[in-house]
Order: structure tokens, then C-alpha cells, then sequence
């Protein structure tokens, strides 16, 4: 276990299983916020950023909008866009913010492994911003896992209905949840491994180390504004 990721007992098992996870407060603000921000939906700005290049372009997006969760539990972190030059477009502004919450995920794996936790390479997403394919093809190209979503799933509402079926003696077994799920009728979107090492270098050598310098921006932000 470590603190840098939320630990739950497992609602299963709970005397012997632990639940570890990192947490994001902004994922779907950030792209509500932008589709707002710009008079569009989000479905339009997928469109926009599916044919076009941000991260190749050296525009990052930080998606700390509402401070930070894991792993370094921050409240005073901000949002802001790097690497602007010229007139970037709507669709890349909006790419980089869908890249930035990969990026945010990719940046868990340390802390996990440092740990000890072993992480499979699979992913399984749900919710609206789920049924993006753009989305989902930027968590497979950056995180380097096969993301899968599943095309029957009721998120929240399935786990509750399945822990009353469970108290209730209705069900015997917690793993019929995946017949629920239908996993055998997902959707599956495989990473590319060659756009996924050019992510990578990109995370190490330009996303990653404006994170880390923004944090002085910050601080001096939070001073700022307190005064």
C-alpha cells in the first residue's frame, strides 16, 4: 500500500483485499469546460481532434482545474496550456486536453509499481466520455494498455445492484458481474506501440517536467491570491 493512491477495502473480500487507484478530480470538468468555453459539444470537438496534432506539436494541456488528487495530494495546483505559438486550433487545444488525462494516468504507474502492485495491461473505462473512440484511442496509444469498454455496463448502479444481490443471498458469486457486463461484446481499441513510444518520450521529456515546474507557478499563484 502506498499513500500515493486512494486504498479502499475491496467491497468483496474486504477482510483480505484492498482496493488501490489513482484519482483524477477533472477528468470530464476539463472537457466540459472546453466545450462550454467554445460554444460546441464534445462530440463535435472529437471530430476536431481526431485529425489533428497536439502533443506533436508541443502543446500540453495540465488538467488540474480543481487542484490534484494522487499521487501528490495538492490542493493549490492549477490547469494551463504549454507550447503555444501561432493560432492553434480548437481541435488541437482540445486534443491536448484529452492527451493530458492520459498523461495524468500514465504518471500513476510509478507509485503503483513502486508499491508493489502489479498492474495488468488491460483497461476497462466506462461513462460518457468512454463512448469517445478518439479518447479511447489516445489511452491506448499513451498508456501503452488495450482498452476496453464495455457495450452493456450501468457503471455505479451495476456494483450496487450487484453487493444488494450479493446481501441478499440472491447470487452466490460476485464474478457473474461480467456476464452483466457482456465482456465478451466490448469494445477493444489495441494501442499502437509505435505512437506509444513516441508518447512516452514526449511524457519523460516535455509533459512530465512542465508538471513538476509548473508547481512554483503555483505555489506563487495560491500566495498570490491569499494575500
Amino acid at each position: 500500500m502506498t499513500t500515493k493512491l486512494i486504498n479502499y477495502p475491496f467491497v468483496i473480500e474486504s477482510d483480505h483485499k484492498l482496493e488501490s487507484f489513482g484519482g483524477s478530480k477533472t477528468t470530464g470538468h476539463c472537457f466540459r469546460w472546453f466545450a462550454n468555453l467554445t460554444g460546441t459539444t464534445e462530440s463535435v470537438l472529437d471530430e476536431q481532434a481526431e485529425s489533428s496534432l497536439a502533443a506533436e506539436k508541443g502543446i500540453s494541456f495540465i488538467p488540474q482545474m480543481m487542484g490534484e488528487r494522487t499521487p501528490d495530494w495538492n490542493p493549490f495546483r492549477f490547469g494551463s496550456f504549454h507550447g503555444l505559438a501561432g493560432m492553434p486550433t480548437r481541435g488541437e487545444l482540445y486534443r491536448s486536453i484529452l492527451e493530458s488525462v492520459a498523461f495524468d494516468l500514465l504518471r500513476h504507474e510509478a507509485p503503483a509499481r513502486n508499491a508493489g502492485i502489479e498492474l495488468s495491461k488491460i483497461m476497462l473505462i466506462s461513462g460518457p466520455t468512454a463512448k469517445s473512440r478518439v479518447y479511447r484511442r489516445i489511452l491506448a496509444d499513451i498508456t501503452g494498455y488495450r482498452v476496453l469498454r464495455a457495450t452493456r455496463s450501468n457503471e455505479a448502479a451495476g456494483g450496487d445492484a450487484l453487493i444488494a444481490a450479493l446481501a441478499s443471498k440472491q447470487i452466490q458469486d460476485a464474478r457473474v458481474i461480467k456476464k452483466w457486463l457482456r465482456l465478451d461484446e466490448e469494445e477493444v481499441t489495441e494501442p499502437n506501440h509505435a505512437t506509444h513510444r513516441k508518447y512516452v518520450d514526449y511524457f519523460e521529456k516535455v509533459w512530465l517536467p512542465s508538471y513538476i515546474a509548473a508547481k512554483q507557478i503555483d505555489d506563487t499563484i495560491t500566495s498570490w491570491a491569499v494575500k
